[in-house]
C-alpha cells in the first residue's frame, strides 16, 4: 500500500494494489473517488481536499492489529 499527498492540489491517494485501472466511482459529494479493477476490486482511493477533514496531514499513524498486539508508526516531516 502507498499513500501520496499532493499539497498544492490538496489531493491524497491511497494505492491499495497494482491491478490495472478499469473505472472509478465518485462518492461523498465528489470528495472521494474509488478506482476499481475490472474484477470489482478497489485498487485506490482518492481523497479530494483532505485538509478540510484531517487535522494534521503531516502526521500519519499506521496501525496493524494481528490479534495479539497493535503496532503504530507515526512519521511527520
Amino acid at each position: 500500500m502507498q499513500i501520496k499527498h499532493d499539497t498544492k492540489a490538496d489531493v491524497m491517494y491511497l494505492k491499495l494494489n497494482d491491478k490495472p485501472f478499469h473505472k472509478n466511482k465518485v462518492m461523498g459529494n465528489g470528495l472521494v473517488v474509488l478506482d476499481i479493477a475490472e474484477d470489482g476490486t478497489v485498487i485506490g482511493i482518492e481523497l479530494i481536499s483532505p485538509s478540510l477533514y484531517v487535522d494534521n496531514l503531516g502526521e500519519v499513524t499506521y496501525l496493524v492489529d494481528n490479534g495479539q498486539k497493535t503496532v503504530s508508526r507515526t512519521d511527520a516531516p
